[in-house]
């Protein structure tokens, strides 16, 4: 039962030195704000006046009827007095009157993040490579933690062919069982991951036709893809900066900004820690990458996002158990532990009401509502009604914004109704001050906040928290059994065309393969941790082992892609592998090598036409862990530049690769990859993901 207290002992209660808090809750003396009758007089003018005030209208009009409504705006309070007229019109005049002692005044104010909270972190996950084990590891801890996140998604990866004309059903599907948990939103990060740049008569330019389709193109599938997703939001891609254009030279940044800044709200795109609201920019928005390296750097980003009142997003890559953590390379990969201690530390001040976990596309619409926003906010007769306005197009914003609302202090509980939709809230005390939080729509009319009994908040349903979609346990990069080795076939039996759609994630042309006569390269399809791969080996009686790829009808290409997916296994305890990696097989003065060390570690090395004095390489992996490779081929005047890429890393990149040779690439050749062994081939090669795409 509440108690009552008297008007005198409220008083004395706040004349009190010793009064430290406000106690929210306890009845009191109300004071609703009642307007004046108004004083209704005909001026010099024949006019009626209301309070003094000319209304325009003429005395010759009878007023039939008058309202009253009281509000309070830029600190002044009003009553809104509306007059009706013998011909049916209306007009309305705002009175200010001067405050009484017994005015309560509502202060309402759009707080920096959703629900209240002072700060926001998004958190999201770049799936490059389309695969769902990182993203079912990831999912276990938003639902242990109760956050949400960005799936970064690039488009090739969700189509069988170059055209994108056919969709990976099984594997969109897969991902719309992801999305359909809440725990998840599409962000989209390209339509293949590839740079934007072309090199023509030796100076880098961009290509817009290619740029338009890696960042605007690719949205528009997406929605197509996923009906149900927005894709308001794009992540952009390392693939610039791997090839030396982080400083931005030709404009290709900007060109990228302008690009999302027409057609996204908004842009992950500079590396950074936590920003404050007021420094950030739309198509420009930070972002820092999670490795095993950097965890106390990100764990206080986060402390600085919640204490201080900033925006901040950390995003991953490729998420592993820990124990699997030595055998991938560092740049791409990082422990589940490690995700786990940043998702501790976000729920943490989530928990706490200090941190919005925020799916990064609803990030942005609140932001970008909350900075164009006006709030008034008026008390009347027990209930304060709120307008909230903002400047942002309302078919595409339409995030609901939180107004924190002081409100009596007799209050313990409200309902706030805006049209159909109706909420409640408890009240809460700050600072000497009661308050409530209400969840209002912009431009969605005017809310109004009633004051009930927290007995009259309707029970609220206990929230169905959606289980991880049911796919096979993460084992990448898991060594897989050996599988029975099938008997060696002839070289006859060997097909002209491998269907390699049979494979899962094969995207692109279909592709043929030529074997090389009694070099012989058995091919055949085995199973690595529930994935269906391409296993290469030596039969038995093959002295120099090759086979090479070509994509069909490709003659005359600009460019060419080689994407796939890599691990060599050692079948042998000593000795080193070659795989002759670059080159068409009828030119074999073009080579650069994977070159597999004794001690299992790998490097790429480029021989330039055999010439040793001309060697350089690079190291970038180790054997038995799958690797992201690319092969980016262009040609102009002639003359072929080459980029060898691990993951988003340029290994090598040249356009005088060639110079040794007698002849540049021809074009026509551009889209061969060749896998050759030397003599000494002690180990088995497997292929996933292979893609060859191109540009005429």
């Amino acid at each position: 039962m509440k108690r009552l207290i008297s008007f005198a002992l409220v008083l004395a209660m706040l004349l009190s030195l010793s009064l430290l808090l406000v106690s929210c809750g306890e009845d009191g003396d109300e004071a609703a704000h009642v307007c004046p009758t108004p004083d209704l007089t005909v001026g010099e003018n024949g006019n009626w006046l209301v309070n003094g005030e000319d209304t325009g209208i003429s005395s010759v009009l009878e007023i039939t009827d008058t309202e009253t409504e009281f509000i309070t705006t830029g600190g002044v309070d009003y009553c809104v007095v509306t007059l009706t007229f013998s011909d049916g019109s209306k007009k309305t005049v705002y009175a200010e009157m001067e405050k009484g002692d017994e005015d309560f005044v509502s202060v309402a104010t759009v707080t920096n993040g959703y629900g209240g909270a002072n700060g926001i972190v998004c958190l999201m996950t770049d799936n490059d490579n389309g695969k769902f084990e990182t993203l079912a590891l990831m999912d276990e801890l938003y639902i242990k933690y109760g956050l949400v996140g960005g799936l970064g998604t690039v488009v090739k990866n969700l189509y069988t062919d170059k055209n994108y004309t056919s969709p990976k059903t099984a594997d969109v599907a897969k991902w719309q069982e992801f999305l359909n948990t809440g725990r998840w939103k599409i962000i989209n990060h390209s339509m293949t991951h590839t740079t934007y740049m072309d090199t023509v008569d030796g100076v880098k330019v961009v290509n817009q036709d290619r740029l338009y389709n890696e960042i605007v193109t690719s949205g528009e599938l997406l929605r197509e893809l996923f009906p149900s997703e927005r894709v308001l939001t794009y992540a952009m891609t390392g693939t610039q900066s791997a090839i030396g254009e982080s400083s931005d030279p030709t404009g290709i940044r900007q060109c990228e900004r302008d690009l999302i800044e027409q057609y996204y709200i908004g842009g992950r795109f500079s590396y950074s820690g936590a920003i404050a609201f007021d420094k950030l920019q739309w198509n420009n928005l930070p972002y820092t990458l999670l490795s095993t390296n950097n965890l106390s750097t990100i764990l206080k980003n986060i402390d600085s996002a919640a204490n201080d009142g900033k925006y901040y997003m950390v995003y991953n890559h490729y998420v592993i158990e820990d124990e699997l953590i030595d055998t991938v390379p560092a740049s791409s990969w990082t422990t589940k532990s490690t995700a786990e201690a940043v998702c501790e530390r976000v729920a943490q001040y989530v928990n706490d009401g200090s941190l919005w976990c925020a799916h990064f596309e609803d990030a942005v619409l609140y932001m970008r509502e909350a900075q164009t926003s006006s709030v008034l906010a008026s008390y009347d007769k027990g209930r304060i009604n709120v307008l909230l306005t903002d400047k942002m197009d309302d078919s595409v914003y339409n995030h609901k914004l939180t107004v924190r609302l002081t409100v009596p202090e007799d209050w313990v509980a409200v309902k706030i109704t805006q049209g159909d939709d109706v909420s409640y809230a408890k009240v809460s005390a700050d600072s000497g001050e009661c308050f409530v939080l209400a969840n209002i729509l912009p431009d969605g009319g005017i809310a109004t906040v009633e004051s009930i009994a927290e007995a009259d908040i309707p029970e609220e349903k206990p929230s169905e928290t959606k289980p991880t979609p049911d796919i096979a346990s993460p084992s990448t990069p898991s060594t897989p059994s050996t599988p029975s080795t099938p008997t060696t076939p002839s070289t006859s039996e060997i097909p002209d065309i491998y269907t390699f759609d049979t494979l899962d994630g094969y995207l692109g042309n279909t592709i043929t393969f030529d074997n090389g006569g009694t070099e012989t390269t058995k091919l055949t399809v085995t199973d690595d941790g529930g994935e269906k791969v391409l296993k290469l080996e030596k039969p038995e009686g093959s002295t120099n082992p090759k086979v090479t790829f070509k994509a069909n009808d490709l003659s005359g290409a600009k460019s060419t892609e080689i994407e796939f997916k890599l691990k060599l296994e050692r079948t042998s305890t000593s000795g080193e592998v070659y795989i002759n990696l670059v080159g068409p097989s009828s030119v074999y003065a073009y080579r650069s090598y994977i070159h597999v060390n004794s001690d299992g570690t790998l490097k790429l090395t480029d021989f330039r036409s055999g010439d040793s004095s001309k060697a350089s390489s690079v190291s970038f992996g180790s054997l038995g862990e799958w690797i992201d490779m690319k092969i980016v081929y262009t040609v102009s005047d002639g003359t072929a530049t080459v980029t060898v890429y691990s993951g988003d890393t340029a290994l090598l990149t040249s356009n005088n690769h060639y110079a040794a040779a007698s002849a540049p690439i021809p074009a026509e050749d551009i889209s061969a990859f060749l896998i050759n062994s030397s003599q000494q081939f002690l180990g088995n090669i497997y292929l996933d993901n292979l893609s060859i795409m191109a540009e005429k």
